[in-house]
C-alpha cells in the first residue's frame, strides 16, 4: 500500500497555469494522478477516477463549496464580519444537493425546463443582432457576443425583464467566483455583496410574480411550489438558474472563438460542412472546459490508486486533465472537430450532471453556425487576458476581427 503524501505539488493560481492549464495538468496527471495538496484536499486527475468518482452518488456527495461557506460565514461571525449572505444564496444550488432532495429539485427543475419560450430561431435572430451592432473591423468578442447572448437567451428562458438582466449579471459574476477553491476576504466581501442584491432581487420576485412573462420558467415554478420552499429559498434556486443558464456558456462562447480564430483550418473545417456544428462544439468543450475543476466529498473510506483516503475528505476533480487522458482519448492535446467518440466530462457525469447542458451546446453551436455561414476569416488579438478564476476559465477580453 503506498504512502499518500502532502507536497507543493499543487499550484494552481501560478499566472503560467492560469494562462495556460493544461501542461501542469499533464505532468500531474502523468506523475501523481493522485496526491494530497498542501491545502489538504486530494487532487485528481485520471479521466476513470473522476467519472467513478461523480457517478459514486453512495460514496462521493456533493456541496463541500456550501459546507465550507457555511463553516466560513460561522468563523467570520466570531470575527464581527456578516458573510451570511453567500450561504443563502448558494442553499437551492441543484449542484449542491445529494439525493433524495437533490432528486426532487432536479425532478422539479426540469419538469418546467423543457418547455421554455426560446427557440433555436431567436438565438439565431438575437445572434444576427449582435453582430451587426459590432464593428467587425475590431471589437471585444466577450463584450459585445460572448456575454449578451447567453444573458438574453437565459432573461428570456426565466421570464425576467431584459433591462434587469446587464446588472443581475454583475452580480452573478461576483457570486461565480464563490465555486472557486481559494478566497480572500475581498473576494469574500464582494461576493456577499452580490448575494445580498441576488437574493433581494429575486426574492421580491418570488413575492410578487406578476411582474414576469408567465411563459417563463420562474414563474411556472413559483406557481407549481411543490417542495414548499419559503421565498428566500426560491430565490436561491432562481440565482442558480440565472447564473448556470449563461456564465458558463459565456465563458465558453469566448474560448470557441479564440480557437477558430487561433487555427484558420478549424474555421475552414465547420464552414465547408467538413466537420459539423455539433461535432465540433463537443470537441472544444472537451479540449478547453470552461468548467475546470468540480469537488467532492466522501462518505466512508476509499481506495484510489492504491492509496486509503479517509471519510469525509476533500476531492478536486480536474476535469480538464480528465477530458485530456490519453487512455481515453487519442491525440488530446489535438483539437480533432471530426472526433467520432467523445465522452467529454465537461457537463459532469451521473447525477448531477449539468441541468443547462442542451441549452448551453444550442447556443454555441447556434453561434458557430451563423459565424462560419456569414464570414470567410477571423483574426485574433495576441494580447489574452484570462481571469484570475481557476474553477471557471474565461477570457477577460478578445479582441477579433472578421471579414464576409
Amino acid at each position: 500500500m503506498r504512502k499518500s503524501t502532502v507536497s507543493n505539488l499543487w499550484r494552481p493560481l501560478d499566472a503560467d497555469v492560469i494562462a495556460n492549464p493544461y501542461p501542469f495538468y499533464k505532468q500531474l496527471q502523468k506523475e501523481h494522478p493522485v496526491f494530497q495538496a498542501q491545502t489538504g484536499e486530494w487532487i485528481i486527475t485520471r479521466y476513470a477516477d473522476i467519472k467513478n468518482i461523480l457517478g459514486d452518488k453512495n460514496r462521493f456527495k456533493a456541496g463541500n463549496r456550501l459546507q465550507w461557506m457555511k463553516h466560513a460565514t460561522s468563523y467570520a461571525k466570531e470575527k464581527g464580519l456578516d458573510y451570511s449572505n453567500i450561504p443563502k444564496a448558494l442553499q437551492s444550488f441543484v449542484l449542491f444537493k445529494n439525493p433524495p432532495q437533490h432528486t426532487e429539485y432536479r425532478k422539479w427543475i426540469h419538469q418546467n425546463w423543457e418547455e421554455h419560450p426560446f427557440i433555436p430561431g431567436e438565438i439565431f435572430g438575437v445572434i444576427e443582432e449582435l453582430f451587426n451592432n459590432a464593428n467587425l473591423s475590431g471589437f471585444d468578442f466577450v463584450s459585445a457576443i460572448a456575454k449578451p447572448l447567453p444573458l438574453i437567451a437565459i432573461s428570456k428562458i426565466l421570464g425576467i425583464s431584459l433591462e434587469d438582466s446587464p446588472q443581475l449579471k454583475s452580480w452573478s459574476y461576483d457570486v461565480i467566483k464563490a465555486m472557486d477553491l481559494y478566497l480572500k476576504v475581498s473576494d469574500l466581501q464582494r461576493i456577499n455583496k452580490a448575494a445580498f442584491h441576488l437574493l433581494h432581487y429575486f426574492t421580491e420576485i418570488a413575492e410578487h410574480p406578476e411582474v414576469l412573462d408567465k411563459r417563463g420558467i420562474i414563474y411556472k415554478l413559483i406557481s407549481d411550489n411543490t417542495l414548499n420552499l419559503t421565498y428566500e429559498q426560491l430565490a436561491s434556486a432562481f440565482i442558480f438558474l440565472f447564473i448556470a443558464g449563461q456564465e458558463t456558456s459565456a465563458a465558453f462562447l469566448s474560448t470557441m472563438m479564440y480557437h477558430l480564430g487561433n487555427e484558420q483550418n478549424f474555421f475552414n473545417e465547420v464552414a465547408s460542412g467538413l466537420a459539423s456544428a455539433n461535432a465540433s462544439v463537443n470537441e472544444l468543450f472537451r479540449f478547453d472546459p470552461p468548467v475546470q475543476l468540480l469537488g467532492r466529498i466522501n462518505t466512508e473510506e476509499v481506495e484510489i490508486n492504491d492509496i486509503k483516503i479517509r471519510p469525509e475528505s476533500t476531492f478536486t476533480l480536474c476535469i480538464a486533465a480528465g477530458n485530456r487522458d490519453p487512455e481515453i482519448y487519442e491525440n488530446p492535446e489535438k483539437i480533432i472537430l471530426t472526433r467520432s467518440e467523445n465522452p467529454s466530462l465537461a457537463f459532469g457525469y451521473g447525477i448531477h450532471r449539468c441541468l443547462g447542458e442542451s441549452m448551453a451546446i444550442e447556443i454555441a453551436e447556434s453561434a458557430l453556425n451563423y459565424v462560419s455561414s456569414h464570414f470567410h476569416e477571423i483574426k485574433i488579438s495576441d494580447n489574452l487576458e484570462w481571469e484570475n478564476n481557476i474553477s471557471i476559465r474565461r477570457l477577460k477580453s478578445l479582441e477579433v476581427s472578421i471579414w464576409q
